[in-house]
């Protein structure tokens, strides 16, 4: 079940990195978190769950699929793709890729992802709420 705060879905491959992020949403933001260590199984995961407030999605490189694929396949698949996207990156970026909505450095504190998560929760809810009503 989604917390009142909404939840995020991790895509990061550094299993410590993941938990970190992991804690500091759920203890200190009361966020629901849904993590993968790679963007092929959050495919598969996000087809499963309620959609998530907000996917961060890192820049890590992927031995199966590349952030770069996982975004396509977001964007063929209606509901998926109306999950705000926010990449994750180690370096700066010279262009923002199709689908992601902005870019942000790690690492990232716990008032950024604050920031990101109540940003983002109303806006997809307010998306979700219009799809449910044209059905």
């Amino acid at each position: 079940m989604m917390g009142k705060r909404g939840s995020l879905f991790l895509v990061l491959a550094d299993h410590d990195r993941r938990v970190r992020i992991r804690r500091i949403c759920e203890k200190d933001l009361g966020v629901t978190v849904y993590t993968v260590a790679n963007p092929a199984a959050g495919i598969s995961l996000l087809t499963q769950i309620p959609a998530p407030s907000l996917i961060l999605l890192s820049t890590d490189s992927f031995p199966l699929m590349s952030y770069e694929e996982f975004l396509k396949t977001l964007a063929q698949q209606p509901l998926l793709a109306k999950i705000p996207v926010v990449l994750l990156t180690t370096a700066p970026v010279s262009s923002v890729p199709n689908g992601i909505r902005e870019v942000i450095e790690a690492p990232i504190a716990a008032t950024d992802l604050d920031t990101l998560l109540k940003k983002y929760r109303e806006s997809h809810q307010t998306n979700v709420r219009g799809s449910e009503h044209e059905k």
